[in-house]
C-alpha cells in the first residue's frame, strides 16, 4: 500500500463511509453515541489534532483554575500543535 498525501488524505476523510459490521451495530443498539467517533473519523488528521490540542489547554486551564480570553487559549492551541509538528 502506498503512501497518501495530504490532499489525498483529506479527501478520503471528507468522503469517508463509516462501515456498519457487527461490533459497531452491537455498539449502536447497546446505546453508544457513535456519532461522535462519526464526526472524527470524517476529519483529516490535522483536524483531529487541532482539536484535540484545544481540549487539551482547555481542560489544563481548568485544572489550573486559570482564567484566559478566547484569543490567549487559541495562541496557546496554536503552541501545542506546533510542539506536536517537532
Amino acid at each position: 500500500m502506498g503512501t497518501m498525501s495530504l490532499k489525498d488524505t483529506s479527501q478520503a476523510a471528507a468522503t469517508c463511509t463509516i462501515p456498519a459490521g457487527p461490533a459497531w451495530k452491537a455498539a449502536r443498539e447497546y446505546g453508544c453515541d457513535m456519532s461522535i467517533i462519526e464526526d472524527n473519523l470524517r476529519k483529516t488528521p490535522a483536524e483531529r489534532i487541532r482539536a484535540h490540542a484545544a481540549a487539551l489547554n482547555t481542560l489544563l486551564m481548568l485544572k489550573n483554575g486559570k482564567r484566559t480570553s478566547s484569543r490567549e487559549a487559541g495562541k496557546a492551541m496554536d503552541c501545542s500543535v506546533e510542539k506536536t509538528r517537532g
